[in-house]
């Protein structure tokens, strides 16, 4: 497998992870948000709470992904580092040679 299909495998997990992080922090965001509001209040005020609670919610989904997008990021920087570097052996104790070719180099 060449960089160009790992970074492609790598790219479709992070939108995979990405997007369902992006739904589980925004449902309990808003799930908290709508929560609180008691079922006596009037129509509109619970319009404005429903409101707030999605934009709330987007924001928070919005900082959760960039932050998840960064340590996704870091860690298959780390991964890639950590196999450039290392000699790797199997259980015969013949030398496995990791090799990672950018498409451009080959």
């Amino acid at each position: 497998m060449d960089k160009t299909q790992v970074d492609k495998v790598i790219d479709i997990s992070k939108k995979g992870v990405l997007a369902v992080v992006s739904v589980g922090v925004g449902a309990i965001t808003a799930n908290n948000l709508n929560d609180k509001m008691p079922e006596s209040q009037p129509l509109y005020m619970k319009l404005a709470v429903g409101l707030g609670a999605l934009v709330i919610g987007n924001i928070v989904v919005d900082k959760t992904t960039e932050y998840m997008d960064t340590k996704i990021d870091d860690t298959v920087k780390l991964v890639e580092e950590t196999l450039e570097n290392m000699e790797l052996e199997d259980e015969t104790g013949t030398e496995i040679v990791v090799v990672i070719e950018d498409e451009e180099e080959s």
